[in-house]
């Protein structure tokens, strides 16, 4: 990851506090309270390669506007909402862990209860509820700060805690955006190698923020009780270092997971089947928490910044390329060796008794063989490139086709 994510707000009237006059942990007076929920879902094979982002808005000071930059460009298009899932039964408790019971329905929110705390999960409409605005970071580089508007944020009033939560779906220019991969350079000649994979998520980092951005951020600071980073991985890969201990680590339900990783409730016999290749031993799920510090149940010291990094390894299997290049090395090898006997015939007539040296057809062919493998084996590669870059294309449909609803499918 090259950038951090960061939060903030605009305040209804002129601010009082800016973040650079607080110490470091110190609550800003007058400023919203949340708590951050993050999922990382990362396997492109199973069509899982999103974030997924929860903020609960507790009561208290009112806001103009909410803010979240993400250090990539963004569409609309990738963005999701999730309250429509939650309101199924099983989505709601699985990203809760516990047993949460809905009490009201309205057509932009519903009540939920867990013990004695009310909690009002609100629908985001994508095309009237926020703004996508671009910003540059760096030289060809481009963030986006999804902007939650005033007339969305009037809803975050009443004596209860108020909660969104959506998607941002990971495309090919994307996918890097938490995680980088290391592949060894000798890939091709082995039967099976080791892929690493450093994951980091960063959040409110003020060094990695674009120039741009600092004064906006400084101006509207928010005061975060409690990050939860959940990381959810495929099985095979298998976790080397993190630079923090994780609070626990389970494996996901897929009974309880299948709706919410298609991102909707379900609406045919379909939509009731597991998600594609989401078995019992499908994903695991790492917990990162770091919570401020309260003190009679108030928030004494926020949290200033979050940071978490973690090393997987995953073993691959590699037998078809390295009987390809095999092949090629010792189909090249052959030819090089006759064409090397040849051009000793050539050379050398007497040596091998030839008597005529002006039409050497033994080099010719060669020659010929020679240029004959290298075009077809160069084809051959450039051929298994193109399928390969097709199958990664015909992804993007199949994604599509688990988020939304039926007509963002179509």
């Amino acid at each position: 990851m090259t950038g951090t994510l960061a939060i903030w707000h605009e305040p209804i009237e002129e601010p009082l506090v800016r973040r650079g006059n607080l110490a470091p942990g110190e609550v800003a007076a007058d400023c919203p309270t949340i708590e951050l929920h993050i999922n990382l879902w990362r396997d492109s094979g199973l069509h899982a390669d999103f974030v997924d982002v929860g903020i609960k808005i507790k009561k208290g000071p009112r806001l103009k506007r909410l803010l979240l930059f993400v250090p990539a460009q963004i569409q609309t298009d990738q963005l999701l909402d999730l309250s429509s899932v939650l309101k199924h039964g099983t989505s709601l408790n699985a990203v809760f862990n516990d047993l949460v019971e809905i009490t009201d329905r309205s057509e932009q929110y519903f009540d939920t209860r867990l013990g004695k705390v009310i909690t009002r999960i609100h629908t985001i409409d994508l095309k009237e509820d926020i703004i996508l605005e671009p910003v540059e970071i760096d030289v060809l580089e481009i963030g986006t700060v999804i902007s939650f508007n005033r007339q969305f944020c009037e809803r975050f009033e009443g004596e209860h805690d108020h909660y969104i939560r959506f998607r941002i779906y990971l495309t090919a220019a994307t996918r890097h955006l938490f995680s980088s991969e290391i592949i060894p350079n000798e890939w091709f000649l082995l039967p099976s190698f080791q892929n690493t994979e450093l994951t980091e998520f960063r959040l409110n980092e003020r060094r990695t923020i674009p120039p741009s951005l600092i004064q906006w951020f400084e101006n509207g600071p928010i005061n975060i009780s409690t990050v939860h980073y959940f990381l959810i991985r495929d099985l095979r890969h298998e976790l080397m270092v993190q630079h923090r201990d994780f609070r626990k680590i389970r494996v996901l339900e897929p009974s309880l997971w299948r709706h919410y990783l298609r991102g909707r409730p379900p609406e045919t016999k379909i939509d009731l089947e597991p998600y594609p290749g989401f078995t019992d031993s499908g994903f695991v799920i790492y917990h990162w928490k770091e919570s401020g510090k309260f003190q009679d149940g108030e928030l004494i010291e926020r949290v200033e910044d979050f940071n978490a990094f973690a090393k997987f390894r995953m073993y691959r299997p590699n037998l078809l390329t390295y009987a390809y290049m095999a092949t090629i090395i010792g189909a090249v090898g052959s030819a090089f060796y006759t064409l090397a006997v040849e051009l000793w015939r050539w050379a050398y007539p007497d040596l091998f008794r030839t008597q005529d040296i002006s039409s050497p057809s033994g080099l010719t062919n060669s020659i010929i063989i020679l240029a004959s493998l290298v075009v077809f084996f160069g084809a051959l590669w450039a051929l298994l490139t193109n399928i390969k870059i097709a199958f990664r294309r015909l992804r993007a449909p199949k994604d599509r086709f688990f988020r939304g609803s039926k007509s963002k499918a179509d």
